[in-house]
C-alpha cells in the first residue's frame, strides 16, 4: 500500500484485524512508484517467506532499503522492537 498513515488509522487497523489480512508497508513515505516496485521486487523472497509463516492478521513495515522488517501491533499501531528475520 502507498498509505503512509495506515498504522496510525484505527479504522484501517480494525479492518485488518476483522478481515484477517496480512499486509506489508514501506516506511518513509513519499517514494515514487518505480522505487516502491523496485523494493518489493528486490525483497520478494523475504516478503513471501514472511507472509507464509506469519499468522494472520499482520502488518509488517519495512524500510525502503529492505534491510529492516518490523511487525506492527494492530491494536496500537506501534512498531515492534524486534526485527523479523
Amino acid at each position: 500500500t502507498k498509505d503512509k498513515n495506515i498504522r496510525f488509522n484505527p479504522t484501517e487497523l480494525r479492518l485488518l484485524l476483522r478481515h484477517d489480512v496480512g499486509a506489508f508497508v514501506l516506511r518513509g513515505g513519499g517514494l515514487p512508484a518505480c522505487k516502491i516496485i523496485e523494493v518489493y521486487v528486490a525483497q520478494w523472497r523475504k516478503i513471501k517467506r514472511l507472509a507464509e509463516k506469519t499468522p494472520r492478521p499482520f502488518l509488517i513495515a519495512m524500510r525502503p532499503n529492505g534491510g529492516v522488517f518490523n511487525r506492527v501491533d494492530l491494536h496500537t499501531g506501534k512498531l515492534g522492537q524486534k526485527r523479523l528475520p
